[in-house]
């Protein structure tokens, strides 16, 4: 793993992304960095008068569709919500973390996984190895299956996270 830091100060890791994920976003959603707009167009040498948008394809085909989301209920991030994707979604502090928890003090943790099995169209939550995690309130010791509501208890300041999927057995978008 190589973290690199983009020209916009975003953190990434450039062995899961050729670009950075976040600048993508905000390209994509048209949104803005700073005082910059994100997205920008590159005139044709043909035609001076004429400027066409720059399309990113390889960019575009890092963008995995959401299957699911974790909501803060409790604690600093209270509010904040983090898209899951098919595969394994790493919860904790960590830099490389897929749903990154700001926490304070100095130890980062990963404190389980959220995995999503497109083949079975099931969630799973599985334990990390450095950190207790509570599902609905009981200890998390193996893999434990998810449904809609179901709370995720980390970290010492007792963080709360509140787990919806968007894709399901009954449900099939992609």
């Amino acid at each position: 793993m190589a973290i690199r830091q983009c020209a916009n100060h975003h953190f990434y890791d450039d062995e899961k992304f050729e670009v950075c994920p976040v600048c993508l976003l905000e390209q994509q959603q048209g949104t803005s960095v700073g005082d910059e707009t994100v997205g920008y167009t590159v005139p044709l040498e043909d035609e001076d008068d004429v400027t066409r948008g720059l399309c990113l394809l390889e960019a575009d085909s890092l963008a995995k569709p959401v299957v699911g989301w974790l909501v803060c209920v409790r604690g600093p991030e209270q509010g904040r919500d983090w898209r899951l994707q098919e595969g394994r979604n790493d919860v904790g502090t960590t830099v490389d973390a897929d749903v990154h928890l700001a926490e304070k003090g100095a130890q980062k943790h990963r404190y389980c996984s959220v995995i999503y099995d497109g083949k079975h169209r099931e969630f799973l939550v599985v334990p990390g190895r450095d950190a207790l995690v509570y599902h609905n309130g009981v200890l998390l010791t193996q893999p434990e299956p998810l449904q809609d509501g179901d709370v995720l208890g980390v970290g010492d300041e007792e963080v709360l996270l509140c787990f919806q999927s968007f894709c399901k057995k009954e449900k099939i978008y992609w």
